[in-house]
This record gives structure tokens, C-alpha cells and sequence, in this order.
């Protein structure tokens, strides 16, 4: 599920006028009224998600999670389901890694959602000299955040294969 503020929406509006209400009506987007998402909206997409799924692990960017931001959903839904993931070559190549090998493989699910396929459309991989990988958007202006979302997910479920046994003849859906 995305958020997008209304800022946001009238940037993409012109560019992409059907794919955006396409995404609202199917409920992959929600519409933030305002500039910048707020910890309300973030709170509210939280609840309608945790109501909707059974959630394990709620990834973040520790270094996007500065000044407390993330502090009032730990305090909310409780510290074991946060997992800090560290940004950068050396945390995300090996479940980036991963996360390309399903998507190409199709072997990644993730319920018809088109705001994910179309990050998917947007990203690139790049590689270094050490054959360590990183997502990229190369020359595109568009979003990714999904695809980031999904290689911090799999850092969890790399980091935490024993609590996933549960899931290996069902797989795990990404939300």
C-alpha cells in the first residue's frame, strides 16, 4: 500500500491522470491531504494494513527515522515487529539480490498491485567492482520506494529465516 501527499498528486496528475485514480479505486493509494505525509496519515495506513494483514515486520530506514519519527508507531503496535534496516551496499546487496532473482523468476507475489509494477518498470540494478548490488533509478524521475521497501523486507526475512519456516510452503506476501 502507498501514500502520496495531494502535492504529490497534482505533480503526477497531468502525467499520469488515469493511472493515478486507477490506483486509488483498486486501494493500493491513499490520498494524504496535505504537503507532507504526517505521522497521523502514516499512523492511519499502519492500522488499515495491521487490520487487514497478519504484519510480522515493519522495516525502516533508521536514518530516515530521525527525531523520533518512528517512535510513536513503536510505542503503538510495540518494539519486537520494528526492524531497523541499514541503508547502503553493504546491508541490502545480498536480499537485493534476492528480491531481482524473484521478480524475474516470478516467483515474487504481490497481489496484482499496479503501483509495484510500475516501480518495478522503474528500477534498475547497478553493481560495483565488489559485485555487491543496489537498487537505482538510473536516468528516471519516478519512484522506486516500493522496491526499496521490498529489499529492506527481505533483510528481514533473511536476518530472521526461523521465525519464516512457517511460511515456506506458502510464501510471504510483501505489503
Amino acid at each position: 500500500h502507498f501514500q502520496i501527499t495531494q502535492g504529490g498528486w497534482d505533480k503526477r496528475q497531468n502525467k499520469y491522470p488515469s493511472m493515478l485514480k486507477n490506483w486509488e479505486r483498486e486501494g493500493f493509494l491513499d490520498v494524504c491531504n496535505s504537503e507532507v505525509a504526517t505521522t497521523e496519515d502514516r499512523h492511519r495506513m499502519l492500522k488499515m494494513l495491521f487490520n487487514k494483514h497478519k504484519i510480522m515486520a515493519v522495516c525502516y530506514d533508521p536514518f530516515l527515522a530521525h527525531h523520533g519519527a518512528i517512535q510513536p508507531f513503536i510505542d503503538f503496535y510495540g518494539d519486537d515487529i520494528f526492524y531497523s534496516v541499514q541503508q547502503g551496499r553493504r546491508h541490502l546487496s545480498e536480499p537485493t539480490k534476492m528480491l531481482y532473482k524473484d521478480t524475474y523468476s516470478g516467483k515474487l507475489k504481490h497481489d496484482k498491485n499496479t503501483i509495484m509494477a510500475w516501480m518495478v518498470a522503474n528500477a534498475v540494478v547497478k553493481e560495483d567492482e565488489d559485485g555487491n548490488i543496489k537498487l537505482d533509478k538510473e536516468k528516471s524521475s519516478e519512484k522506486i520506494d516500493g522496491m526499496a521497501a521490498l529489499a529492506n523486507a527481505y533483510a528481514y526475512y533473511l536476518h530472521h529465516l526461523d521465525k519464516m519456516s512457517q511460511y515456506n510452503d506458502e510464501g510471504i506476501m510483501f505489503v
